[in-house]
């Protein structure tokens, strides 16, 4: 169980990761595109 609860925690941090890394591309992209305008 302990090993589960572990395995659950570090799938959360890579989720997150993910979803900071996603959102820090999109404000980039968002970024280029307005300096382009």
């Amino acid at each position: 169980m302990n090993q589960s609860t572990y395995h659950k925690v570090s799938d959360n941090k890579e989720f997150s990761f993910l979803v900071l890394l996603h959102f820090f591309d999109v404000s980039l992209i968002i970024t280029l595109f307005l300096k382009l305008k």
